[in-house]
């Protein structure tokens, strides 16, 4: 009977340590950027991020080129930066390629733009402000 409840004992004390051990106590997330990263005027906003220490840590994932990389998840397309970063053409005069046609495509819409440059265009968290190279407040 001694020998019954010592092993009884063993095999709960066993169990024990095993559900204890392979419980994860503290898991790590399953994502790699906080909730709000795509939210503009969250402390969390990506554009931050990049300002703050530029967009070298980003090639580790979404590929040195941003179309997806590893993470399968590019920067361009889906409603997200569609020409950002912008390629060399975009500040080409009538380029089909430049911004000037893309806003034209978007009947003149500046929403996109203003997303990075800011309402009024003068920088906003990109800090390029339109009206450098449209001086006196000319977008045309």
């Amino acid at each position: 009977m001694k020998n019954s409840v010592k092993i009884f004992t063993i095999i709960l004390i066993l169990i024990a340590i095993f559900s204890f051990c392979s419980e994860d106590k503290n898991p790590l997330l399953n994502v790699s950027h906080p909730e709000d990263w795509n939210v503009t005027n969250s402390e969390d906003f990506h554009g931050n991020k990049v300002l703050a220490t530029g967009y070298e840590t980003c090639k580790e994932c979404h590929g040195v080129d941003f179309n997806g990389g590893k993470a399968e998840a590019g920067c361009y397309g889906s409603g997200c930066h569609e020409s950002y970063p912008h390629q060399p053409e975009w500040s080409e005069f009538n380029n089909p390629n430049s911004h000037g046609a893309y806003i034209e495509e978007n009947m003149g819409s500046l929403a996109n733009c203003k997303q990075c440059h800011g309402d009024n265009l003068f920088g906003g968290t990109s800090g390029v402000s339109c009206y450098a190279c449209h001086p006196g407040g000319s977008l045309e």
